[in-house]
């Protein structure tokens, strides 16, 4: 469904029409949590896994055909800057993985990895959200010394019913 709204976006988009591509967009977005705008040039038969629930690809990019994305992969872009992502054909992009401005990507990308140049190799790891994250909704802090390290902290959980009572 995701890719057949994207389909009629892109072409709206291509012909010039002013404003149902962008509603389309927003409709992805709402329903589907994909970031996926139409100006991006996806090739027949590639798949957002799940729907491609929490994935977000830069609005230049280039993806070829038969490409698998899983959820939560951002193929990025730096506004202003005109290298884009590309995704050759028959890539599978795994669960989390980040791909950079500029990136050519010709092989699969495994989960949970940042990869960047051409041809694009691995440059770092993301990280992986534990279950309690996921439970509460937050953000995975890096680890200290990492070249994305955090700040600041994340605030305590809630207390659960049986932790009030104890």
């Amino acid at each position: 469904m995701v890719m057949k709204i994207h389909a009629l976006a892109h072409t709206l988009w291509k012909w010039h029409v002013p404003l149902l591509p962008t509603l389309l967009y927003g409709l992805n977005r709402f329903i589907f949590a994909v970031d996926l705008p139409a100006g991006t040039h996806i090739g027949r038969g590639s798949v957002l896994k799940h729907y491609g629930l929490g994935t977000v690809i830069h609005r230049r990019a280039i993806i070829g055909e038969r490409v698998f994305i899983n959820p939560g992969v951002v193929i990025g872009g730096r506004s202003g800057h005109k290298p884009v992502p590309v995704i050759e054909d028959d890539v599978e992009i795994g669960v989390g993985a980040k791909v950079g401005a500029g990136s050519v990507v010709v092989n699969a990308v495994t989960a949970y990895t940042s990869v960047a140049g051409i041809p694009a190799r691995q440059v770092g790891t993301c990280s992986r959200p534990s279950s309690r994250q996921v439970a509460t909704g937050r953000k995975p802090v890096s680890p200290p010394g990492s070249r994305v390290a955090s700040t600041r902290a994340l605030p305590k959980p809630p207390l659960l019913g049986s932790e009030v009572l104890g």
